[in-house]
């Protein structure tokens, strides 16, 4: 069974466009694993054993719109995380051990409109985390399954940035300060199955 990626794996198939690696045993992706894919738009690692990656991870991804790095065992997420891939749309990120959101974590994303956080160990979130372009358009995001604390003024931005978002919705089991509850800002969990991206909705936390 498959359990790195290794340098130029897939130099040979540099016409693909889709990439599913999902509910295998990768504990381990090796920098420029995925160059010379230049056409690849949606990239799957759903379901495996990986721990950490690094931006010269997605080197060579030009044309990346759609990355699944859902129930693994990441821990922290950084900005040098995603440099090499400033097209991404989607961005799904749940259930890891994410504990850690390093401050400007998603600015080189500016095409950002999905991302998932859900089933993490998140207790502080910064709205340095979003980049400002973020506040002009629809961005779906989901932190339910953490332990969140907000302060007022992140509340605010967070808003402007997700307004248009049909996962914003009031949920009393999360935590939040005294007197925000008026703001709305906590996210019930997005389905597993999402439109035009395929995840097997049975799939459990390992």
């Amino acid at each position: 069974m498959l359990t790195a990626l290794k340098a130029f794996d897939f130099d040979c198939f540099t016409w693909i466009e889709h990439l599913d690696l999902s509910s295998g045993n990768i504990k381990s992706i090796k920098p420029l694993s995925f160059h010379g894919l230049l056409f690849l738009r949606n990239l799957t690692l759903y379901q495996n054993k990986i721990r950490h990656v690094s931006g010269r991870t997605w080197s060579g991804l030009h044309s990346l719109k759609v990355l699944d790095l859902g129930f693994n065992f990441i821990e922290s997420i950084n900005f040098a995380l995603w440099i090499a891939i400033p097209k991404l749309e989607e961005l799904y990120l749940d259930h890891n051990a994410i504990s850690v959101v390093g401050s400007r974590a998603f600015h080189s994303l500016q095409n950002l409109r999905v991302l998932h956080l859900h089933h993490n160990d998140i207790k502080t979130l910064d709205i340095s985390v979003l980049t400002p372009d973020h506040s002009h358009q629809t961005l779906s995001l989901t932190l339910s399954q953490n332990q969140v604390q907000y302060e007022h003024k992140i509340c605010k931005a967070v808003v402007i940035g997700v307004r248009k978002s049909k996962h914003v919705e009031w949920d009393e089991k999360e935590r939040v300060r005294p007197g925000l509850a008026s703001l709305g800002l906590l996210w019930r969990p997005a389905p597993v199955c999402v439109k035009g991206h395929q995840r097997s909705c049975s799939a459990g936390k390992k």
